[in-house]
């Protein structure tokens, strides 16, 4: 099962995607593959952030936020 949702929070545009499948240890260099950094460099290049929680076995929770002047620049 995966859940997407997308709200506003204080003026800032944030997403929460999670699911419930195999997760992965976020020690090892799977948090580093080019899908992750990729997400994070582009979200950072707005002013925005990004999480990611995961655990063998718990499946995995991705969280961006990006702060409202990032969001009008970007709609313009």
């Amino acid at each position: 099962r995966i859940d997407v949702t997308v709200f506003e929070d204080d003026g800032a545009l944030c997403f929460d995607v999670a699911d419930d499948g195999a997760g992965f240890d976020t020690t090892t260099d799977a948090i580093t593959g080019h899908g992750f950094v990729n997400m994070e460099d582009r979200l950072g290049a707005i002013g925005g952030v990004l999480t990611v929680d995961s655990a063998p076995g718990q499946g995995t929770h991705v969280r961006g936020r990006i702060p409202s002047a990032a969001t009008a620049s970007a709609t313009a």
